[in-house]
Formats: structure tokens, C-alpha cells, sequence
């Protein structure tokens, strides 16, 4: 029994079966679709980079010891003729007061400790 080329087509669809954008506005819809999903993947990428920079600016170590310094310089003068004075600003404090205007949510960083400390059966003499 032989058969014919019949049987590899394709089955035909059924009729009334729509497989996909038919018209130009649905094509331009669904383009506008991928657009917008895209937009909206950049949008949160964008949110965890801002919460990150933030977060890294709040807990690093040298924005802290460059802040202790500009505290301890007292007051800063407009002039030398000494008249306008103000306190220093900072780094951190400007941050978080920007972080909570936004209701952007800072998360610690997570450090990674090690013993700095040797065992006396390890010390070498």
C-alpha cells in the first residue's frame, strides 16, 4: 500500500481559526505591547540600581570617615569675611532624606568578616 504525498500536507485549520495579529492596528498594537513590557522591565531594573547606589552611598565605609572629618571642622563660611556660616552637609544624611522623600527602601550591605586574629599553635616564631 503506497502512500501519497497527500499525507505529508499540513492539516488545514479550522475554519474561523485566527493565528495571530491580522490587521495593521492589531500589528501596531501588539508592537506597542512589547514596547510598553520592555519600557516597564527597564523601569524596575532602573528602581534596584537607584535602591542599590543609595544603599551603597548610606553604608560605605569611606562616605563615614569622610564625614567624621567635615563634623569636626565645625562651622563653614561663606567668605573670609566670616559673616554667613552654616553647618556641613553630608553625604548620608542628604541620601537617606532623599531615599525617604521617594519612599525608596535602603538594605544594608552585606560585608564579608574574616579573623583577622591567628591561634598561638598556628602563631610562627
Amino acid at each position: 500500500m503506497c502512500m501519497g504525498s497527500s499525507y505529508l500536507r499540513p492539516k488545514p485549520l479550522m475554519p474561523g481559526v485566527v493565528v495571530g495579529p491580522q490587521s495593521a492596528s492589531e500589528l501596531e498594537a501588539c508592537a506597542r505591547e512589547t514596547r510598553v513590557l520592555r519600557l516597564e522591565r527597564r523601569v524596575t531594573q532602573l528602581n534596584a540600581m537607584i535602591e542599590d547606589l543609595c544603599s551603597a552611598l548610606l553604608y560605605c565605609d569611606d562616605v563615614a570617615l569622610m564625614e567624621r572629618n567635615a563634623r569636626c571642622m565645625g562651622e563653614i563660611y561663606l567668605d573670609a569675611s566670616f559673616t554667613s556660616i552654616r553647618r556641613p552637609r553630608v553625604l548620608r544624611q542628604e541620601v537617606a532624606e532623599i531615599m525617604n522623600r521617594h519612599s525608596v527602601a535602603g538594605k544594608p550591605l552585606m560585608y564579608t568578616w574574616r579573623n583577622n586574629r591567628t591561634s598561638d599553635a598556628t602563631r610562627l616564631d
